[in-house]
């Protein structure tokens, strides 16, 4: 209701109409219930905020699980070659072709199956379990971790 609308008679017709106005006030009374100031309303709008913040989380964090498994893809296909920067830069790849064909096929593969876990993980519990952008954070990071972290104990393997 406008400020206008709540100094007429007509304004005070609709305030009664809609509730706003308790039976026993007087005419002309401008005394507003709580269902006026909308805690319900501010807190839903706030939930609904939230839940977009967190939409805009996932969306982010599945536009780059996206782009981190199409990184990989070249690795995986053996297309990239030694080099310092893209792929698996040891001491040990960078002297042996094979062992930097070898080490990064693999982790372009457990970089892909990392990939499709966390974009698993996002879609399907998203809107349940993921709630916090922080756990969806989480969700994204540690599977990748988990590739790393196993590329470098196999290429370590082969090297003994």
């Amino acid at each position: 209701m406008t400020g206008s609308a709540r100094g007429s008679a007509g304004g005070l017709a609709a305030a009664a109409a809609e509730g706003i106005l308790k039976k026993t006030d007087p005419p002309g009374s401008l005394r507003f219930t709580r269902a006026e100031r909308r805690p319900a309303d501010h807190g839903a709008d706030s939930t609904a905020r939230n839940r977009g913040n967190h939409m805009i989380t996932t969306i982010v964090l599945l536009i780059a699980v996206a782009l981190i498994a199409v990184a990989a893809v070249p690795l995986l296909l053996r297309l990239i070659p030694q080099n310092p920067v893209y792929g698996v830069p040891t001491e040990r790849t960078l002297d042996d072709e094979k062992l930097w064909f070898t080490v990064n096929a693999f982790a372009g593969k457990a970089v892909l199956i990392a990939c499709g876990v966390v974009a698993l993980l996002l879609i399907l519990y998203q809107g349940t379990l993921l709630r916090s952008a922080w756990a969806q954070v989480v969700v994204f990071v540690v599977p990748l971790a988990i590739a790393v972290g196993a590329t470098i104990a196999y290429e370590r393997r082969l090297t003994r």
